[in-house]
């Protein structure tokens, strides 16, 4: 039970990146010249933005105080948000 378990985490994760590496190529790979700013701009924004919002989710589950949830949860929801509307969108 416990490999069924991992096996559905590793699935997941390879989805997620997969979907966070395809909205990089086509948001800021495709659309720039060659490498620079604006490309690590994008890996930044992205990144950054998985980042709170898995901040937000162990924070909310961890029963972290108060305002360090609210903290993260706007930034970091917001993200999961745009995250699925931009993958749709592109």
């Amino acid at each position: 039970m416990v490999i069924v378990h991992v096996l559905l985490a590793l699935v997941v994760l390879a989805v997620l990146v997969a979907a966070n590496w395809y909205l990089w190529r086509r948001l800021f790979r495709d659309t720039t010249a060659g490498p620079g700013r604006a490309r690590r701009t994008g890996v930044v924004v992205i990144a950054g933005g998985w980042i709170l919002a898995v901040g937000a989710l162990v924070a909310e589950r961890a029963g972290a105080p108060f305002w360090l949830q609210r903290v993260l949860a706007w930034p970091g929801f917001l993200w999961l948000a745009l995250s699925v509307y931009l993958l749709l969108a592109v």
